[in-house]
């Protein structure tokens, strides 16, 4: 009776073990794949249509948003065809993200806003202070703790926009992040070039991690690819464990 239970935990290995694998949007409208730790790249569609802003994902769907415009849409996975979800009046999505339960955007004038993935109309948070605001920017999907990255520093935002500062991106040259993303409780980051880092999420210090070639300017989205639901997986290998475990004490004993 211990084997079947044991074959369920070795089944549990490739799940932990399995490299991070990203839906990626660049500053031209094309979509993919990308494995964030060799940089191998799946190209879907080469323009979908739009600048993203950012990439975020609730309730299963990835969502994009019209950068300077205020479009918001789902993303269709297989083929990166957008389909309309609605328009935001009196704001423009600059920067766009989410956590794992609400759409957020930051407009040109830094406020930080909340987007409802049922039409797209937002709904003020407040002003992102305490930043001082560059060209390279980037809201987190994905990530309890909302960030913002603004030029070369990592900053953990508050429900109001309130933002703390983490601390500075390293590596060699200046590192400034266009897209990042929570996965297994690891924040990815890409920059203008198209290399990604692991960053720590309490000094901001970024670690490349891999590199691809520029196939459509930078970078300006990151969302991860939801995984298989290994613990129904662990769940439903157990049941059958205890099935057999019942069957083998129905058996008349030899």
């Amino acid at each position: 009776m211990v084997i079947p239970i044991l074959l369920v935990q070795a089944s549990f290995v490739p799940a932990v073990q399995a490299d991070t694998i990203a839906y990626i949007g660049y500053q031209n409208g094309a979509f993919g794949t990308v494995d964030l730790d060799t940089g191998v790249l799946d190209p879907i569609n080469p323009g979908i249509g739009t600048n993203p802003a950012g990439f975020g994902s609730v309730s299963g769907k990835l969502f994009t948003a019209s950068y300077s415009g205020g479009d918001l849409y789902t993303v269709n996975t297989t083929t990166g065809a957008l389909s309309l979800v609605g328009h935001s009046a009196g704001t423009s999505y600059h920067d766009f993200g989410s956590t794992p339960t609400n759409l957020v955007e930051a407009d040109a004038n830094q406020k930080l806003y909340s987007v409802d993935p049922s039409n797209g109309s937002t709904a003020l948070l407040g002003s992102i202070t305490g930043v001082t605001f560059s060209s390279y920017r980037a809201l987190s999907t994905n990530s309890s703790t909302l960030y913002y990255a603004s030029d070369n520093t990592l900053y953990s935002l508050a429900s109001n926009g309130a933002a703390t500062a983490v601390g500075s991106f390293t590596g060699s040259g200046s590192v400034v992040m266009t897209a990042m993303m929570m996965a297994n409780g690891t924040l990815y980051g890409a920059d203008q070039s198209g290399n990604f880092y692991t960053i720590n999420t309490a000094t901001g210090a970024a670690v490349l991690d891999a590199s691809i070639p520029n196939v459509g300017g930078a970078v300006w989205a990151l969302a991860p690819i939801p995984e298989p639901d290994t613990y129904a997986m662990i769940l439903a290998g157990l049941g059958m464990a205890i099935l057999s475990t019942r069957r083998c004490r129905r058996r008349p004993g030899r």
